[in-house]
């Protein structure tokens, strides 16, 4: 519950980095997080609605932004899903409980697309590997 990212070794079992989120980009408890498939980039979620997108990199951490870049709107209830998409590049999804997927352009940091998934909320955002399609399920 301290905000901080580990990065850990598969191979070893061994911890590479502790990642401390020294700008109190996150305002709670990270809940959510997901990897680039291809970039040393993070992208996670806390129990406040944030959302940050950290550079990883050989041991060099850096918070480069928090989503979205307009810091009155994203998420108002914690964030439970992330995924990337591999389709549509430069895409993140976001899961939330307040009952709202959103789609960030990473490269912006704008929001793209806000959609209403439901009052039960966001536990789970998938993409499509195929074709420009993301689902999610609460």
């Amino acid at each position: 519950e301290d905000s901080t990212l580990r990065v850990f070794c598969p191979k070893k079992g061994v911890l590479l980095h502790s990642l401390y989120d020294e700008r109190n980009a996150h305002g709670d408890a990270i809940t959510a997080l997901a990897t680039h498939p291809t970039e040393s980039v993070c992208v996670s979620g806390d129990r406040s609605g944030r959302v940050v997108v950290w550079n990883v990199e050989q041991g060099k951490v850096k918070v480069v932004s928090r989503l979205p870049s307009d810091l009155s709107a994203g998420h108002t209830a914690s964030v439970e899903a992330i995924s990337f998409s591999k389709v549509m590049t430069g895409m993140v999804a976001t899961g939330s409980l307040d009952g709202t997927l959103r789609l960030y352009d990473l490269g912006s940091g704008m929001e793209r697309a806000m959609c209403l998934h439901g009052e039960e909320g966001v536990t789970t955002v998938v993409w499509s590997t195929r074709v420009p399609m993301v689902a999610s399920g609460g």
